[in-house]
């Protein structure tokens, strides 16, 4: 059966189970990063609203929402999947 997993706003979505699919809605001017690790299997996707964060509070609570914070984020939740 497969699992459809929504990407809402500044949200990491990660999976490594093949029935899963990453999906995203209304990016506008938003920007949707996908990576996929063919050796461990694991595909991810993050729906970056902002280039960076105002204050060091919004990116703590707040990381997937910016660019400069995303990608680091979404690599910390892929590695737990392996």
């Amino acid at each position: 059966m497969m699992n459809k997993k929504v990407v809402g706003l500044g949200e990491i979505a990660c999976s490594n189970n093949e029935e899963d699919t990453i999906i995203t809605y209304a990016l506008s001017s938003c920007v949707a990063v996908t990576a996929y690790c063919p050796i461990n299997k694991v595909a991810g996707m993050i729906h970056i609203v902002l280039p960076k964060p105002n204050s060091e509070k919004d990116e703590r609570h707040r990381p997937g929402y910016y660019a400069t914070t995303g990608a680091r984020s979404e690599a910390t939740s892929a590695a737990r999947w392996r």
